[in-house]
């Protein structure tokens, strides 16, 4: 921490792999990554967070991929939160099989933000909503994704949850709803959990 009003971090990590193919032949494989990221801290309560990834892969794949994301969430009032984010990333390599080198590359754009409530007691609410595009050498696609959760808890060892989706994507022209109820309560250390 340099300066009173951001917070900077860093981080790097490596990997060692080893993979023997059919014939025998083995392969010692390496992945390196390095990270960095800012995070404003003159915005309380408010936060703004700025993150960038690099990942360079040399094994039977060897991929660069970069990555990067601004994301800012915060009190609207005191029991309505917001969440927002957007999320750039690249990815290209090549893949090796049975000898033959194949390349690859594609891209990625999402961004979405949500809703939390939590202005009644023992209720919790929260929307959300997602779009992400998605492009490669041979096609383009949207990806939407709309959510909502509610849990509730009625008495102290009983948490009751219902959870919505509904996803859309336009290269497999396929949209998909989802809701699920779940009831759980706490017997002592062990929890039951029941599920439709």
């Amino acid at each position: 921490r340099y300066f009173a009003s951001v917070l900077a971090t860093g981080d790097y990590g490596v990997g060692i792999s080893h993979t023997k193919e059919e014939e025998g032949q083995g392969n010692l494989g390496t992945t390196n990554q390095f990270h960095v990221g800012l995070q404003s801290l003159i915005l309380e309560p408010y936060r703004v967070r700025g993150d960038y990834t690099l990942t360079l892969e040399q094994t039977l794949t060897d991929r660069t991929r970069h990555a990067a994301s601004l994301r800012a969430d915060g009190p609207i009032i005191s029991a309505l939160l917001f969440r927002s984010y957007a999320e750039l990333l690249n990815d290209k390599g090549e893949a090796t099989s049975q000898q033959v080198r194949i390349p690859f590359k594609q891209t990625s754009l999402s961004f979405g933000g949500g809703f939390t409530y939590t202005g009644i007691q023992q209720l919790y609410f929260d929307l959300g909503a997602n779009l992400q595009q998605m492009v490669t050498e041979s096609s383009t696609s949207w990806i939407s994704r709309f959510t909502g959760n509610l849990n509730y808890r009625p008495r102290e060892r009983l948490t009751l949850m219902l959870n919505g989706a509904r996803e859309t994507d336009t290269l497999s022209r396929l949209s998909r709803f989802e809701l699920s109820t779940q009831a759980l309560y706490q017997f002592g250390r062990a929890t039951v959990s029941a599920e439709y």
